[in-house]
């Protein structure tokens, strides 16, 4: 009897590398949102830095060129953390719509698997059934032969 094959093998194979690769561009992503979000730290730590440094230089004689350039520098920080938040939301919708695709595909290679479970099982049953038929048959033409050979020998 020939050994068993998958009909859907080429199938299942290629869902398995769909999700690897989904999974490999769900790993990026969530690297990508990581560094963002360690850049939005860092903004506001630089932010916060600016603000210290403002608040102790108030306490002598500014000129206005000091003022304006300290109030364009916090506005410029301020915009790229609205920015950075702007990213991080978008990184973050994005990569929830990627997990809803890769647990599908997940989802879809686990059905094919489950079959291919199946139809071994199957194989495998009918492999025994008829190994057993085919048994059954040896044992029963010697049974013959020697209930034969005995009526002879009488």
């Amino acid at each position: 009897m020939q050994t068993f094959r998958f009909s859907l093998e080429k199938v299942l194979q290629f869902k398995t590398q769909r999700e690897n690769e989904q999974s490999a561009r769900l790993a990026q992503l969530q690297r990508e949102l990581l560094n963002q979000r360690h850049r939005l730290a860092e903004l506001l730590k630089e932010q916060q830095q600016v603000l210290a440094q403002w608040e102790q230089i108030q306490r002598g004689t500014l000129s206005p060129k000091i003022i304006a350039l300290y109030q364009r520098h916090l506005e410029y920080l301020r915009r790229c953390s609205y920015d950075q938040r702007e990213l991080i939301a978008v990184l973050d919708r994005e990569l929830e719509e990627e997990r809803r695709l890769l647990l599908r595909m997940s989802k879809e290679r686990r059905v094919l698997e489950r079959l291919k479970e199946r139809q071994l099982e199957e194989y495998r049953s009918e492999l025994m059934s008829k190994e057993q038929g085919f048994l059954d048959e040896v044992g029963n033409n010697l049974y013959v032969r020697n209930k034969s050979r005995g009526s002879l020998s009488m």
